[in-house]
């Protein structure tokens, strides 16, 4: 977290290293079992892709694929 708060005062949002940091931090949550805290980095980055010229169609359908995917275990926890 420390790495991505320097970082995110020296790169552009859409910069690799701020998302692929983002992706990290959400990875390790995921693996901390937050899933609620993970999504929201995720849509941080959906957020970064979709304002960003320079995102690709795979980029966005990874990021929206893995929302979608923890988006159905958080709803799948909560019955």
């Amino acid at each position: 977290m420390k790495y991505y708060s320097i970082i995110e005062k020296v790169f552009s949002p859409d910069h690799e290293d701020i998302i692929d940091s983002l992706a990290n931090i959400a990875e390790c949550y995921e693996d901390l079992n937050e899933r609620q805290i993970a999504l929201k980095y995720y849509q941080q980055i959906l957020t970064i892709y979709k304002q960003s010229e320079s995102a690709s169609d795979f980029d966005m359908f990874t990021v929206t694929d893995k929302i979608d995917q923890l988006s159905t275990q958080i709803n799948e926890e909560s019955v």
